[in-house]
């Protein structure tokens, strides 16, 4: 009876695990492609700077992408030179935050996360919860 409740234990133990590997496997097979930035927007900001709202700064006629490759590595380049952005090569890593709100998210380099949504040939990478910009993707082509 005892190797029973082990092996079942044990069964259970192994499906929880691959169900979350799925939700996180799920997550970066829609990350995983070349992404045009369109625009970031700062929703943390100063009013008496910026009385028209929140600073928002255009990029669709520019060539700043972002690809995530499968080696868990994000490529950024770009034909313009922006600090809101560096090009080169990044680590990056996938989660599904099983919170309420079911969050998918995204940590590069310095482990900070970066919540995203997919919806189909647009992203979002938002870091405004931490009080960054909101960054705002289109599918590259």
């Amino acid at each position: 009876m005892k190797e029973i409740i082990v092996s079942i234990t044990l069964i259970a133990a192994i499906i929880f695990s691959l169900s979350g590997c799925d939700k996180t496997d799920e997550v970066q097979k829609q990350l995983i492609r070349k992404w045009k930035l369109e625009k970031i927007v700062y929703s943390f900001y100063d009013p008496e700077r910026h009385p028209d709202g929140p600073p928002t700064y255009y990029y669709s006629d520019n060539n700043v992408f972002y690809e995530f490759k499968k080696n868990e590595k994000l490529v950024i380049s770009s034909d313009i030179d922006d600090e809101r952005f560096d090009r080169g090569e990044y680590t990056f890593t996938c989660s599904f935050d099983t919170d309420e709100y079911s969050q998918k998210y995204v940590c590069f380099d310095d482990g900070v996360p970066w919540y995203y949504r997919v919806d189909g040939s647009s992203m979002i990478l938002d870091n405004s919860p931490m009080d960054g910009p909101t960054y705002y993707f289109i599918l590259a082509k």
